[in-house]
């Protein structure tokens, strides 16, 4: 594999992983600015989280690529088209409902924390 095919490969999933991790620092930006430092700490124990979801919602479109790859080399075209449909729909889902989440998880955290902090420093 030479130098030119590898970037081809590099640079989307780096690209990926960068705006997946630039829309974690601005939401930590926007929470500790506008809430404060417990909700701060809820937004970054959210992070594995949000990563785990990330790679949930990529590892089903990457097998079903590879399946399907395997299926069209065989030339069932129909098999394959049929098995590669399910695990993306699964994976765009997934990456479509990973903000939501991430956020109903670290709300649930953030009301978890304040209540906590009242209690210790009353």
């Amino acid at each position: 594999m030479d130098a030119k095919t590898l970037c081809r490969y590099i640079f989307p999933a780096v690209g990926g992983l960068f705006a997946t991790y630039l829309y974690n620092v601005v939401d930590g930006i926007f929470v500790g600015q506008g809430v404060g430092t417990a909700a701060l700490g809820a937004v970054n124990i959210g992070v594995p989280f949000i990563t785990f979801v990330v790679a949930v919602a990529a590892m089903f479109p990457m097998g079903g690529a590879t399946v399907a790859a395997i299926r069209m080399g065989r030339g069932v075209a129909v098999k394959a088209l049929a098995i590669f449909a399910l695990p993306t729909l699964f994976g765009t889902g997934a990456v479509w409902a990973a903000p939501l989440a991430a956020e109903v998880v670290t709300f649930i955290l953030a009301v978890g924390l304040e209540r906590h902090s009242k209690l210790a420093y009353a």
